[in-house]
This record gives structure tokens, sequence and C-alpha cells, in this order.
């Protein structure tokens, strides 16, 4: 899969330390202050285009694709896919697989296949950043063997500070209160639900206005994407979602979760 070439990062270093050297030919903070910027946009450079990223397990590496372009789409789409389907032989996913997505893709180091990956996407809301946390899968070969879903997921948000430029954005999630929740619930602000700390409605909490009108948007503008089934429906109150059939991915006793990052 295409990555930034050699002359793309050349190129950036280029204009990187001709603005260094300017800042610096003013005055040495501001000199300082430009070559802040210049590293910063280096790393945006690489972890948005493929570059290589080191994991706490010596025994894979990610690579990151952040809205690849579509020669980059065609090649990620069948592998993505292909670690899906062996994943979950039944699955019958309708979403895009990879164009306009962040994907992350882990590598076994030994073999250079990829055995992982995480598929997140930015949704189209217009009042703030809205990152929807989307797929995550496995290779049946590699479950459980030092590759922790969350910690992948958490990571690939994570660099989204990068990648959207910003200092906060909003995730959304969708899945069984317990598959997968509680990480977020512990290092997200304004999280609801929160499943460490119980914030029902029932006990004096319940969504913020701000967090009802996004899950209802995502609802009604990202069906296809989240993987709802038309038939899902999206309790605004305890945001659980009801109404879809077993054969959707998607189903009863699911919840929506929105945070802030």
């Amino acid at each position: 899969v295409p990555c930034y070439s050699w002359l793309d990062f050349l190129t950036a270093l280029g204009v990187a330390g001709a603005i260094c050297a300017a800042g610096f030919g003013i005055g040495s903070a501001v000199g300082s202050m430009s070559l802040v910027l210049c590293l910063f946009f280096l790393a945006r450079l690489h972890v948005d285009h493929g570059g290589t990223l080191l994991m706490a397990s010596t025994r894979y590496y990610a690579r990151r694709w952040a809205f690849p372009d579509a020669k980059a789409a065609a090649q990620l789409k069948p592998i993505l896919r292909s670690i899906g389907l062996n994943t979950h032989a039944s699955l019958h996913d309708q979403r895009d697989w990879a164009r306009d997505k962040i994907v992350l893709l882990v590598f076994d180091r030994k073999s250079r296949l990829p055995v992982m990956f995480h598929l997140g996407f930015k949704a189209e809301y217009y009042q703030q950043i809205v990152f929807h946390l989307g797929l995550a899968m496995v290779e049946p070969s590699h479950q459980g063997q030092s590759l922790h879903l969350q910690r992948v997921k958490i990571i690939n948000t994570a660099l989204n500070f990068l990648t959207f430029l910003t200092t906060s954005f909003v995730f959304t999630d969708i899945r069984e209160p317990y598959g997968g929740m509680q990480s977020f619930s512990d290092i997200a602000t304004e999280c609801y639900p929160n499943i460490r700390f119980n914030n029902d409605k029932a006990c004096g909490g319940g969504p913020k206005p701000w967090q009802a009108d996004i899950a209802a948007f995502m609802m009604a503008n990202h069906r296809k994407d989240i993987g709802a089934s038309p038939s899902a429906v999206l309790d605004r109150d305890t945001f659980a979602v009801q109404g879809a059939g077993k054969s959707e991915e998607v189903g009863e006793g699911e919840l929506f979760q929105v945070g802030r990052a």
C-alpha cells in the first residue's frame, strides 16, 4: 500500500528548513516556534500518509492513513475486507471500507502481513469535529496475543489531534455496553453513557443536549457508515439502539456513546 514518498518527505523537510531559517533570522524566539511547528507538520505527514508507527509490543508495528487517496484506498479495501471476513465470516457490511476513512493497519513484524485494523471516520457534522470510532477487527490467529483492540483504537483516535489540527474533538461509538466502552469512559470528558461511572438519567444524569443532537445526527446521516440497519431506532434518553433484527450488525442491546477528547 503506498505511503508518502521520499520526495514528499524531502520537499516537506526543505520547506520546514526554510521556514526555520527565516524564523531564526528574525529572532531566536520566533525561530524556536518555527522549529516546533515544522516538527509538528512533519509528524502529521508521517502519521497521516502510511508512516510506520512503533507499538508497545515488539511483535507488531502499525501504519496509518488519514483519508487515503483513490490509489491507496483501492489497495487497502481488499486487505480490510479479508481481515473482516476471516474474523466474522457472515459479515455483510455495506460501508465504504477505505476511502474517506482513517485507517490504522497493524502488521506482524515477523511475517510483515496485516493482522488487525481499526477503521474510523470523520462525520459531516459542521458545528464541531466528530470522529466515529467505527470498526476494529483482529485475525483469529492473533487474537489474545498482546493485541488489545481498545489500545489500538485509542492510539488511532489520539493521533486525530495531529490529523485535525485541534486540541479537542467529539468521538462517537456504538456497541454493547461492555464490549469496549470502558476504556473511553475512563479517559474522555463529558462521556455519555459512562460505563465506569453511572450517569444514567435515573441517577440524576442523562445525555446533554449537544450529545443527543450528535447521536441523532449520526443515526440520521451516517446510518450505513456506523453499521446501523434501517430499522434501528435511537432512544434519546438512554442512547440504547433498539429495533434492529438479529441479522443486522447493530442490534438489540447496543448503546450509542458520545464523549469529548
